[in-house]
């Protein structure tokens, strides 16, 4: 659990103004099933339709393989011809989105990698100061599919966020699929406590 803490982001300090919780494992129970979903297109079932690849030295790139899918009939490829500085220097991001101070919010994704390495989940402001919302983790991919889940709750609103998964540093390929950021509407923050709170 994360609050109030300083740290640097793309060159500038920013505040996490927040708090999350890791919910990956076999004994959380899945994202319930009524949500508003803020993610569009989590399954890249339309290719790349709502997402934006940032690549800082223009060598990464993305394609949508149609067999082996974790979730639907597609999934996004994130290929890389050489490694990054920075890990933010590759991400894949939506942005506009709005979230809600004192909301839990429940992300849910599927990843694999060609060969172990990390991953970082984020969901900050889309310009200067660029504050953390309160999603902040790093992920350690592995090759094979893997369903990783957590909740978060933004100690401030925002109508200009950005959910990004950044993937800079080294160079190794990435899959993702089944993308999900989710307000739960039967109760909304209330359902996701409960969540929260299974174990």
């Amino acid at each position: 659990m994360k609050k109030l803490v300083l740290f640097s982001l793309l060159v500038v300090v920013a505040v996490f103004v927040g708090c999350d919780d890791d919910l990956t494992g076999p004994d959380w129970p899945d994202i319930p099933n009524d949500f508003t979903d803020l993610i569009c297109n989590g399954s890249f079932e339309d290719g790349e339709r709502c997402w934006q690849l940032d690549s800082h030295h223009g060598t990464a790139w993305m394609s949508f393989p149609e067999s082996g899918a974790a979730h639907g009939n597609r999934y996004a490829r994130i290929s890389q011809l050489r490694e990054s500085p920075e890990f933010y220097e590759v991400m894949l991001k939506q942005t506009g989105i709005t979230l809600e101070a004192g909301n839990w919010y429940l992300v849910s994704l599927w990843a694999r990698a060609e060969s172990p390495r990390s991953i970082w989940l984020m969901a900050m402001n889309d310009a200067e100061p660029y504050e953390n919302y309160g999603l902040w983790h790093e992920i350690i991919l592995g090759s094979d599919w893997g369903h990783y889940q957590y909740a978060f709750r933004p100690e401030v609103s925002s109508r200009n966020a950005r959910f990004a998964i950044c993937m800079g540093v080294t160079p190794e390929t990435i899959d993702l699929d089944g993308v999900i950021l989710a307000l739960p509407n039967n109760g909304r923050s209330q359902q996701a406590r409960k969540i929260i709170a299974a174990p």
